[in-house]
C-alpha cells in the first residue's frame, strides 16, 4: 500500500481545513443576505460536515508529526 509523505499529508490536511471553511461559509452566508427563512436542518447538517472536515484536518496534522 502506498504511504503519503509529510508534504502530501500536509496538503490533504489543508484541503480538509479549507473544505470545512467552505461549508461554514455556505451555511452562514444566507444569514447576512436577507433570507426570509433558514432551515435549521441544513444549518445543523452543515455544521456537522464542517466539524468532520476540521477534525480530519487536525488528525492528519497530528499524524504528520508522527511520520
Amino acid at each position: 500500500m502506498y504511504r503519503l509523505n509529510r508534504d502530501q499529508i500536509r496538503q490533504v490536511a489543508e484541503f480538509a481545513s479549507n473544505l470545512s471553511l467552505v461549508f461554514l461559509a455556505s451555511i452562514f452566508s444566507p444569514l447576512f443576505t436577507g433570507v426570509d427563512r433558514i432551515d435549521i436542518f441544513i444549518v445543523v447538517w452543515g455544521l456537522i460536515i464542517a466539524f468532520i472536515c476540521l477534525g480530519t484536518s487536525l488528525l492528519l496534522l497530528g499524524k504528520k508529526k508522527n511520520v
